[in-house]
């Protein structure tokens, strides 16, 4: 990096090495007049640490709690401040990034908000899958304590307890939650009912979008999810918490229902209620693929251009 001339450098990533490391770079006035752009994809770090201080909030785990807290004074107003505010810009995915920010102390001109773009394979998906070939619940993403996939294991047992056996499948890395995931699921007598997947390619990721009849994601915190673009991307709606960018995306799309953190019954009272409406669930699954157009990677890059450019002129 030192021995060449750059126009721009754009990191990506809150909290990882490299940002610290080119923060320090520009503050030593080693890297001239190149400007600097900072790409945030989701504030985990940050918002996990508010998230710890606020007791009405669902968190994993007492241990975690305090080590998110810690971890949130110790480096969100040191070294983390340090870092967003060298940056020129800071690219976000959602207006809760830029509430976490600004409460960080980063000035609102610094900041751009531009959507991820989704893989082309999911714009090549033109054809729906009709609602009476859809059997399942589907969750697509990590598999870990702030994903709230305990939450969605306590509602297919409330659904279970009524007399509704839905088949789910789970679909994602494991971070770390997988043994405390199964023990759960045995616990709730719902592991018949429950599957859970490791790796997906982008192949077998669109099947299992284009056969799920809703996609959940009952996150405590969440930065611009990719999993609710890609299943609206094939007329899948989808049911969210109100976190991160997931409030903006049921705006823009008008494919997908907002239900409170934490909150296993209300969650069940909603799949049952997008699954058993079939008008309701046509017009989300119709409004979500009109949408989709606004994550190709034409739409995103040319977003990214601009801000280039201006740094650049």
């Amino acid at each position: 990096m030192l021995n060449d001339t750059y126009d721009v450098i754009n990191i990506h990533g809150y909290g990882d090495y490299a940002a610290d490391i080119t923060c320090l770079l520009k503050k030593l006035r080693l890297l001239g007049d190149t400007a600097l752009i900072l790409t945030i994809h989701g504030l985990y770090g940050l918002k996990s640490g508010y998230l710890a201080s606020d007791f009405s909030v669902p968190f994993p785990s007492m241990r975690q709690r305090i080590r998110s807290f810690f971890h949130h004074f110790l480096y969100d107003y040191t070294l983390g401040k340090l870092e967003t505010n060298t940056f020129d810009k800071v690219i976000i995915q959602s207006e809760d990034d830029r509430r976490y920010l600004s409460k960080n102390g980063l000035k609102e001109d610094r900041i751009v908000k531009i959507p991820i773009a989704i893989n082309e394979i999911f714009f090549k998906h033109t054809s729906t899958v009709p609602r009476s070939d859809r059997y399942y619940i589907l969750y697509a993403g990590r598999i870990d304590p702030f994903k709230g996939l305990d939450v969605l294991a306590k509602a297919i047992k409330e659904l279970k307890s009524i007399g509704i056996s839905l088949k789910c499948i789970i679909a994602g890395k494991d971070c770390g939650y997988g043994s405390q995931l199964r023990f759960l699921l045995n616990k709730l007598d719902i592991v018949d009912q429950v599957e859970v997947r490791d790796y997906i390619s982008q192949e077998n990721l669109l099947e299992l979008y284009s056969h799920a009849v809703v996609t959940v994601l009952p996150s405590l915190s969440e930065g611009f999810s990719l999993a609710l673009v890609e299943s609206i991307a094939t007329g899948t709606p989808f049911i969210a918490t109100p976190v991160g960018a997931n409030p903006e995306l049921v705006a823009l799309t008008n494919a997908g229902i907002l239900v409170p953190v934490g909150e296993p019954k209300i969650l069940a009272e909603t799949i049952l209620h997008v699954i058993k409406d079939e008008q309701l669930w046509s017009n989300m699954s119709t409004n979500g693929q009109k949408s989709v157009s606004n994550f190709s990677y034409e739409k995103v890059v040319e977003k990214h251009y601009q801000v280039y450019s201006e740094l650049t002129k």
